[in-house]
């Protein structure tokens, strides 16, 4: 009976905040393609990336695998660590590089369709240490003979950063940083395994 009073006492005193951990997410928002060099194409990736927590978040650099048709033809990463403001979006910008023939449209076609899936990883820093973050989202590319490339994905969620649970608060708002520790880089989410 001594020890359950002991853990609700110290249960009391930790901030509500603490307990109410949500992972940020993140969504495809936009893509740019642009010739590189010989061969290659440049492709400028967007993420909208959604904090729904009442403290600041921070996030190792987001590395991505880009998978076109079942087979991966790119790899990247954010250029910095990301700093997710509470309860706000941000946008995560990377680029990678592809071979120009993956992208390529066949003499015959005005258009090409074909699917594709973005498996990413992090590191975020949050109340209770750090924790692996792993995200997949698949959807096709519609690639016209002329004109820009359209990437949709299967699947959006809303981001509404603005729907906390905790109205403001004195401390709230500092992030949680990633401190250095023996903790491994979390592995690349593999084909259906979301």
């Amino acid at each position: 009976m001594l020890a359950v009073l002991a853990a609700l006492a110290l249960g009391a005193c930790t901030p509500l905040g603490v307990w109410l951990y949500e992972d940020p997410t993140f969504e495809l928002s936009g893509v740019r393609v642009t010739p590189d060099s010989a061969g290659l194409l440049r492709l400028d990736l967007a993420f909208m990336a959604c904090n729904r927590n009442d403290y600041d978040l921070q996030a190792s650099a987001l590395v991505t695998r880009l998978m076109l048709g079942g087979r991966q033809v790119g790899e990247g990463s954010s250029a910095e660590p990301i700093l997710l403001r509470m309860r706000d979006s941000a946008v995560v910008e990377l680029a990678l590089h592809v071979p120009a023939a993956e992208l390529a449209v066949p003499a015959d076609l005005r258009e090409r369709v074909i699917p594709f899936e973005l498996a990413a990883t992090s590191t975020v820093g949050t109340p209770s240490g750090r924790r692996p973050l792993r995200f997949l989202q698949r959807g096709k590319a519609r690639l016209p003979r002329t004109g820009s490339p359209v990437w949709r994905p299967e699947e959006r969620r809303a981001c509404r950063p603005g729907l906390s649970v905790l109205p403001p608060a004195m401390g709230r708002g500092r992030p949680f940083p990633l401190q250095p520790d023996p903790m491994p880089t979390p592995a690349m989410p593999q084909g259906d395994r979301p």
